[in-house]
């Protein structure tokens, strides 16, 4: 599998001055000879291609840079390219406002293509989600039989209702009687979970940013790495497409069921010997010296809580990832989307495209890798807020979000501040109402000094929440008080 661009990053990160074509009339000329390729010629690509470099032009007029970018648009359209040319005109409308004549000739194009554009996204993410679904029933059976036992009926219902195409009700309640009563089961901790979970990501996200979730994802990772999942995104939709898609290679963990016994059978019989894990052995004796940590202390007083029991997880998880990572170093490249902060892990990571590169041993963040990551997230964020339906799908606006404020969290704790607060401030850009950024960034601001940011920061959180949510306000509210008093 061939890598994407991002690793080419480190190849084009020397600045190369162009001075070709700069000048207002030399752009009027190379503007002049695109429609003369576009529309007396019939050469479309060619076209492109001229209409591309003005559009790259900074320095050009930026009239000549629209009408570059709608005949683009128009072109791509032409030649079937529509999301493509979606996306360009898009930029039109919201780079060039005051280009109105253009903008209203965009409007009425975009109107033409999107429903198509839509309508054929849907359709390959739904026939993707149909193949993962007969994929996993297949692998299902084949569980079974290599662990000796039946498939029990209501997995077997459960797959075929989706299969059939059962409404979301239904298959929602299907699910939470198996979840209640039919968990403890390798069939279920794979097969059954994974089917489930990607059937909501497939009927929440946007298909098109789905998909382009997916190849960013996956595309960034070199054939036989080991990746670990940490969102519900991060694991299902990584699962779908390395089942089905052009990803095969790729190995999905999921880093919060690693203390889970079931989903370390199922990682073993379906990885085989591609994978080493710890043994059930080892595991067993975490899980019992983690939970000695929790028994009642002096006094009888008992410290087991909600809070404790999730630090119990985090711990065991943490410790099984580090116990992964050191028996595969060597066989396979390692990474990571983080869900929660894993201590061990921040000395041995760096920004990898949307993810993170998780070495086995320390590192440093060199200027290429710093500058490969802010050159990728600024033209991934101009994308993203271009893209179809990027600003309605919430779902996407917080997964980005997310992706990107865990790599600021690794600035902040390479003290970094410039890039940790650059990256805090796209991750809001991408999501305002994430409370994890909010909190975050304002609590950086305030160790440094700056509570009035930090104050206008929650108390526009505050407007942005509302009085719907009585419970976040008053969290708010305990924070801004703190903030003052610090």
């Amino acid at each position: 599998m061939k890598m994407m661009k991002i690793g080419l990053c480190f190849a084009t990160i020397t600045v190369c001055l162009l001075v070709r074509g700069t000048g207002a009339s030399s752009v009027a000329v190379l503007l002049e000879q695109g429609i003369y390729t576009e529309e007396t010629v019939g050469d479309l690509p060619r076209a492109i291609e001229i209409y591309s470099e003005i559009a790259g032009n900074d320095l050009a007029s930026r009239k000549y840079v629209a009408e570059a970018v709608f005949r683009k648009g128009r072109c791509l359209a032409l030649t079937e390219q529509n999301a493509t040319a979606i996306d360009e005109l898009k930029k039109l409308t919201k780079r060039f406002p005051e280009q109105e004549e253009l903008i209203q000739r965009a409007k009425k194009l975009l109107a033409q293509l999107q429903p198509s554009v839509e309508i054929n996204a849907q359709k390959k993410m739904d026939s993707i989600y149909i193949r993962f679904a007969e994929y996993k029933r297949d692998q299902m059976t084949a569980m079974a039989s290599e662990l000796g036992i039946d498939v029990p009926e209501v997995y077997a219902q459960f797959f075929q209702q989706i299969l059939d195409g059962a409404g979301w009700g239904e298959v929602a309640e299907r699910f939470k009687d198996l979840k209640e009563r039919h968990s403890d089961s390798p069939l279920y901790a794979g097969p059954v979970l994974e089917l489930w979970g990607a059937y909501i990501e497939f009927h929440t996200w946007n298909p098109a940013l789905l998909e382009r979730y997916a190849e960013q994802l996956l595309g960034s990772m070199p054939e036989g790495s080991i990746y670990l999942g940490g969102s519900d995104p991060g694991r299902f939709v990584a699962t779908v497409f390395a089942s089905v898609g052009k990803s095969d290679g790729i190995i999905v963990l999921t880093q919060n069921q690693l203390g889970n016994a079931n989903y370390l059978e199922y990682i073993r019989l379906i990885y085989g010997e591609k994978i080493k894990l710890p043994s059930a052995d080892e595991c067993a004796a975490l899980r019992d010296a983690v939970a000695k940590e929790h028994e009642p202390g002096e006094g009888g007083e008992n410290r087991k809580s909600e809070t404790a029991d999730l630090w119990a997880k985090m711990k065991i998880t943490g410790k099984l990832a580090k116990r992964t990572v050191e028996l595969n170093t060597g066989r396979h490249q390692f990474f990571v989307e983080e869900s929660y902060v894993i201590p061990w892990m921040y000395p041995h990571l760096e920004p990898h495209g949307i993810i993170m590169r998780l070495n086995p041993a320390t590192v440093d963040l060199s200027d290429e890798v710093i500058e490969c990551d802010r050159l990728f997230w600024n033209d991934l964020c101009r994308d993203l807020q271009d893209a179809l339906d990027f600003a309605k799908n919430l779902p996407a606006q917080k997964f980005f979000s997310t992706m990107r404020s865990a790599q600021a969290g690794l600035y902040a704790y390479r003290k970094m501040p410039e890039q940790m607060e650059a990256a805090f401030l796209q991750a809001l850009d991408l999501y305002p109402l994430s409370v994890e950024v909010r909190f975050r960034l304002a609590d950086a601001y305030t160790k440094q000094g700056r509570k009035e940011e930090a104050l206008h920061l929650m108390t526009e959180y505050q407007m942005l929440v509302g009085n719907g949510n009585p419970e976040q306000q008053r969290k708010i509210e305990r924070f801004i008080a703190e903030i003052k008093t610090r």
